[in-house]
């Protein structure tokens, strides 16, 4: 998945936890990544990559006289070797394997039934599984959805209603408020991040 983001605006996108690697290349200066405490430029045209599950904000330093242009893209070609590799190493990777699912089918209804016959697991030893390493389905259905909204709303011009079909999000449920809450920014704005208006 390939995103452009352009603005004439400063923007700071929060908690990019991306499922897969990230490559990020900024054209311009004064763009920026905070990853663990640490802030660090992106160079002008040269590629940054970030690890799958390192959460980073990214900080855009458009002007109204220079638009911040920065591409993301998600490099998922060795996603599939996870869900070949044998139970035991699904068991330690079960986290991350569980966001790639979500995240490239994030309309499917996730449960620990239909995840457990996914990867041929029992529903309460996915269960037990997660909760050894600190992670709740909901949360990461949670993440990787909002994670798509993200992108979906930086690449084409949708509706919320069918975003929120897309991405799985049930209907009666908000998604502004906790989209703004998780990245610091409207839906809205990240809509207008494809066509420089900010």
């Amino acid at each position: 998945m390939h995103v452009h983001l352009q603005c004439h605006s400063p923007i700071l996108l929060q908690r990019l936890v991306p499922a897969f690697p990230v490559t990020l290349t900024a054209w311009g200066i004064g763009h920026s990544i905070c990853h663990s405490g640490y802030q660090r430029p992106l160079p002008p045209g040269q590629p940054v990559h970030m690890p799958a599950f390192g959460s980073f904000d990214l900080h855009l330093a458009g002007h109204a006289f220079n638009a911040a242009t920065c591409a993301l893209e998600l490099d998922d070609a060795d996603a599939d070797d996870l869900l070949a590799s044998t139970s035991a190493a699904q068991e330690k990777a079960l986290p991350a394997l569980l966001s790639r699912l979500i995240f490239r089918a994030p309309d499917t209804s996730w449960n620990a039934h239909s995840v457990g016959s996914a990867l041929g697991m029992e529903p309460r030893r996915l269960q037990q599984l997660l909760f050894a390493r600190g992670a709740a389905l909901g949360q990461l259905c949670k993440t990787q959805r909002l994670m798509r909204a993200l992108l979906e709303s930086a690449q084409g011009g949708m509706p919320v209603g069918h975003l929120k079909r897309r991405i799985g999000w049930p209907e009666t449920r908000d998604l502004e408020a906790p989209f703004y809450e998780w990245f610091g920014v409207s839906l809205q704005t990240v809509a207008r991040l494809r066509g420089a208006m900010l």
